[in-house]
């Protein structure tokens, strides 16, 4: 399996996370397997360039991929079922950041996704091809950095007060009230929470659920002896209980199972690193040979 990341453009870093190019063979064409990526709270776009896959947020509505797809921030975790050849070039955006890009506000594609010539007509066709003969990851990629700053709006003016607090959530790796978000915007809880979920796709609290989940994650990929007990109290949960239901909520395992049947793709598209602030700050080029 092949997979690699890259640093957006300068331009691209207020609302890019990374771009990362992942290829790998799952099996042969007619054996379907489940793959489950978490959610970390952000949207994606992604050009497939391998055989068609299904993917969603509930096994029984899976939507084929076949092209490119926007998908929308998940509350939960995208599952995926894929045979053959699985290879693609994606684009991780931070929270609320795909609007200057698609002219969508993020709370109409929360666990939902749409094609990208959907969106952006003939010129998402064109972006597809050119991806599709693209003779190297990085050529790949860099063609899509390319369609994303044609189509950026530059006059695109974010809301600051729902970013700033999007970046308190993550700094305290969603170790904090909603009511002090609220109070910190000048808003009411209501309107605070109205605004935030227009600029993210997702509740505050949802987010701070999922941050504090991906935090949880760096730690158990850190240690090779796990204490279960003491993994809960430092990402916040109020007991070893509470760890595992929202483990078994956005993987479907306990912690246990989840570390142990893992599968190389997951653990790939899983990158998440001890610290949630890499929603926000940009990540140094990393690329990665798994055999």
């Amino acid at each position: 399996m092949h997979y690699e990341t890259f640093q957006p453009a300068p331009v691209l870093r207020p609302f890019v996370r990374g771009l990362y190019y992942f290829k790998g063979d799952v099996g042969d064409s007619d054996t379907f397997h489940t793959f489950r990526f978490p959610s970390d709270g952000g949207p994606e776009l992604i050009l497939n360039l391998g055989d068609p896959f299904a993917a969603g947020c509930c096994e029984s509505r899976l939507h084929t991929f076949s092209g490119a797809s926007i998908v929308g921030p998940l509350s939960c975790n995208l599952i995926t079922r894929a045979a053959g050849l699985t290879a693609f070039v994606a684009v991780r955006f931070r929270p609320g950041s795909m609007i200057p890009f698609f002219h969508l506000p993020s709370d109409e594609l929360t666990d939902r996704s749409t094609t990208l010539d959907t969106v952006w007509g003939p010129f998402g066709g064109q972006i597809q091809d050119q991806v599709q003969r693209a003779r190297t990851p990085a050529a790949a990629a860099a063609a899509v950095q390319s369609a994303l700053c044609a189509k950026r709006i530059s006059s695109y003016r974010p809301d600051r007060r729902m970013q700033q607090a999007a970046e308190t959530i993550a700094v305290r790796r969603g170790l904090v009230r909603v009511g002090q978000l609220a109070r910190s915007a000048g808003l009411s809880r209501r309107q605070f929470e109205r605004r935030f979920k227009r600029m993210a796709g997702l509740s505050p609290k949802r987010l701070c659920r999922i941050v504090r989940f991906s935090n949880l994650c760096g730690r158990m990929e850190r240690s090779e002896q796990q204490d279960w007990a003491q993994n809960a109290l430092a990402c916040g949960y109020s007991d070893q209980a509470h760890m595992i239901r929202e483990c078994r909520f956005f993987t479907g395992h306990s912690p246990q199972a989840y570390l142990r049947q893992r599968s190389p793709l997951e653990a790939a598209i899983h990158d998440t690193p001890a610290s949630m602030s890499h929603l926000f700050n940009t990540a140094a080029p990393h690329s990665a040979i798994m055999r």
